[in-house]
Parts: C-alpha cells; structure tokens; sequence
C-alpha cells in the first residue's frame, strides 16, 4: 500500500492536542513494550513514532538511557515537548520519516517503535530500523493487524461503497517476512485481539477523529462523504448496537522483540 506521508503528518498534527484523550490502547501497547526492557539498560534508545511522548515520558525514569524522539508529525512533536519539559534528563525530539531517520548507522541500542508502523513500508522501515541498530541490538515494536476495524470495513461495503475507506494492516506474517529481509532473523511475534467499548456510534467516529486514525492510503477517496452515505453508515452501526446499547470495535494488537543481526 503505497501511503500520503503528507497527509499522516498534516492528520496526526491535527490530532496532537486530542490524541492523548482516547489512546488508552496505543498507552497500554508502549507499556507492554517497555516491561521488556532491564531498568538496568545502558546505551541510546530511539522512539520511532514517539507521538506525544506517553513512552518516552515512562522511558525517562530508566536512568542509564540516553532518549532521542522521532515522529513525522510536527504537532505531535511540539505536544512531546511540552510533556516532557520536566524528566529529568534531556531527550533529543526530531521532526523525521521513521523510513528515512537520517540518524548514523550503528547509533542505537533500542529501537522502540509503538502503534506507528502501520503508517510505514514496513520492509523501508524495518530496514531503516536495522541500520540504526547496533550489532545485536534489540528491537522493538507494537502495531496493528488486519483484524483491527474489521467491521467498519464490513460497515463501507454493507452501505455499497468500495473505496477503499480503512488503512490495510499487515498480516504477521507480511511484517515477519519483512523483518527477515531486512536481516533480524532472530524474532518473537505475538498477536491478540482486543476491542474498545463505546456508548454510541457517535463516540467511535470522534473517537477516530481525535486519534487522527483516518485512511492515509493514496488511493484514498477524497472529497467529503456527503450526508446521504454518512447516514447510511449511521445507520448500519446503530443497527450493530448490543442489547446493552453498546458498540463493539475489534483491534488486531502486535507485538515484535527481535535482535538486530550481528
């Protein structure tokens, strides 16, 4: 899937000052990553799609790490300054494609990468992970899978819209292979569903909204919906309710410990 880099940063920007209020998930998926690292841990530890710093913010209590940010979105970067204005050492925050960090080759202990590939080529990506990596060093990423909103899928073709309305997600095995030819042989992939509860439909789509999750594909239709779709889309969840009054989303949750090739 060929994806609008320029788009992504313009939405997740928008979305920077939001984000932070239905990310519940996105928190929970930085904070199993994070448990797989030693306090102990020496060396550079880049956050490849840091956003607005919830990790890096967790990641600052380790004291022998030294903490670089990246992210594609300037608004979330300037959202990470903000919350990361008291740890209690410095952290460097870069404006950059995670596909092309321009950091030095062999410059990082960890790569630590959360809910943000999916907004990648993951083989461009996990080869520019790789080559930041030193020999040996541990990578380690969360993303979504292809199960993640498989019913808003099931939504667009229900009201007859074949666009292509929701972002492909890769498959575990897309993203192993991906791994392998970047030269990371040596994995440990794991994948579990979880779902987000809401009220109504009309918290699900702001709740998208806010999380700046929109379709950036470039075949992306463009243009607004226009109000006889939006019903019919209304209407189709509305009639997906539990007997309780509640929606039910899935999301496919990822996760990936690796070690760079020696």
């Amino acid at each position: 899937m060929s994806l609008a880099k320029k788009q992504i940063a313009q939405q997740f920007s928008r979305a920077a000052k939001t984000y932070d209020e239905v990310a519940q998930l996105q928190f929970e998926m930085a904070e199993r990553l994070i448990e797989r690292i030693p306090l102990a841990s020496k060396g550079t530890l880049v956050d490849l799609g840091c956003g607005t710093g919830h990790a890096l913010k967790l990641l600052s209590q380790f004291p022998c790490l030294k903490l670089t940010g990246i992210d594609l979105a300037e608004g979330m970067i300037e959202r990470c300054q903000s919350r990361l204005a008291d740890a209690p050492s410095s952290i460097e925050l870069m404006v950059r494609d995670l596909e092309q960090t321009q950091l030095p080759t062999n410059s990082a202990d960890i790569a630590f990468s959360s809910a943000a590939i999916q907004w990648c080529e993951s083989k461009v990506a996990f080869a520019e992970f790789s080559r930041i990596l030193r020999p040996g060093g541990t990578l380690l990423v969360s993303t979504f899978g292809p199960a993640t909103l498989s019913r808003w899928k099931q939504a667009w073709l229900a009201i007859g819209d074949q666009h292509q309305r929701v972002n492909e997600f890769e498959t575990v095995d897309d993203l192993a292979n991906s791994l392998r030819a970047a030269g990371i042989n040596d994995l440990e992939i794991t994948s579990e569903v979880h779902t987000a509860i809401f009220t109504s439909v009309k918290t699900m789509l702001d709740s998208i909204k806010k999380l700046g999750g929109t379709n950036a594909s470039q075949s992306r239709p463009t243009g607004l919906l226009g109000r006889k779709k939006y019903r019919k889309l209304i209407d189709y969840f509305a009639n997906q309710l539990e007997a309780d009054g509640q929606l039910v989303t899935e999301f496919e949750c990822i996760f990936i410990h690796a070690k760079n090739k020696a």
